[in-house]
């Protein structure tokens, strides 16, 4: 889902808006980490073990799925940005 919302192309293997994928990124592990800082809160076994799920998952594959093709894409972008001489 998050490819869709940065605007992934397959063809391409990058992003129309590499910084919105790696916002969503942080924003779900903040979210995860909040769900997990709950549970524990109100000793729920479940919240804690399915933010700990989410969590190990997030830190195995977010960087070889999304994180490292968005900065691939934003320093290609930046990359060929045109500065335009005074």
């Amino acid at each position: 889902m998050c490819r869709e919302v940065a605007g992934y192309s397959e063809q391409t293997h990058s992003y129309i808006k590499p910084s919105l994928a790696l916002k969503l990124g942080h924003s779900l592990q903040k979210c995860a980490n909040f769900l997990k800082s709950e549970g524990l809160k109100e000793n729920d076994d479940d919240k804690v073990k399915t933010a700990n799920a989410f969590l190990s998952l997030y830190e195995n594959d977010w960087t070889d799925i999304i994180s490292s093709q968005a900065l691939a894409s934003f320093h290609e972008k930046k990359y060929n940005k045109l500065i335009p001489l005074v």
